[in-house]
């Protein structure tokens, strides 16, 4: 099980977790793992080369992602990627709700 958790601070994304594997088919392959792999990974991308925002991350073992959005300075752009991930997300874990599930957390400015 992928379990995605998104924290939401002001309606954006100020940290995304990622804990778990979906189950493997055949062959050892999960198609799920690797549609939240892949768009996890280019979330990260796309946050590391936009220069008005900054992020700190880490993948310190196979199974476990966090990313952290610490600011950025065009909101429009971090609200674009948001809302195409969240969309994506959630397809996810409709298409596969055996195997990934997403949390969305909205938290006050004191991190409650």
């Amino acid at each position: 099980m992928i379990r995605v958790t998104v924290h939401l601070h002001r309606g954006y994304p100020g940290r995304i977790v990622a804990e778990g594997h979906g189950q493997r088919g055949p062959g050892g392959a999960s198609a799920a793992c690797a549609a939240a792999s892949a768009l996890l990974k280019g979330i990260g991308i796309a946050l590391l080369e936009q220069p008005r925002c900054t992020v700190t991350g880490a993948v310190p073992e196979e199974g476990l992602y966090d990313l952290r959005v610490t600011a950025c300075g065009d909101p429009q752009w971090l609200q674009g990627l948001w809302d195409t991930t969240r969309v994506t997300l959630q397809e996810i874990s409709r298409e596969w709700p055996r195997e990934v599930t997403l949390t969305i957390i909205e938290e006050n400015s004191d991190g409650t």
